[in-house]
């Protein structure tokens, strides 16, 4: 059965990145190549192989949920990318 997961190699910073796509099947083949999309590394959430799609600050000692403008356009561009991966 085949299979494909995305990652990145930088595991942390603020400069881009490339997205990795690694497609398996069992033992057949390991076939791993950067794609056509970059990230920024801390948006990347590794848990789920997808761009994160939000953003949280720690005010008062709770994560609150970001929400200015600027967040938000990262939000679309995450969800953006996440489309063209699924793709």
């Amino acid at each position: 059965m085949i299979k494909t997961k995305f990652f990145v190699r930088q595991k942390s910073g603020e400069g881009f990145t490339p997205i990795y796509v690694r497609v398996t099947n069992g033992r057949a083949f390991d076939f791993k190549t950067p794609t056509k999309e970059t990230c920024i590394a801390s948006h990347w959430n590794s848990e789920n192989g997808m761009m994160k799609e939000r953003f949280f600050v720690e005010q008062n000692g709770k994560l609150i949920e970001k929400r200015d403008g600027a967040t938000r356009a990262l939000f679309v561009e995450s969800r953006v990318i996440n489309e063209r991966l699924n793709e």
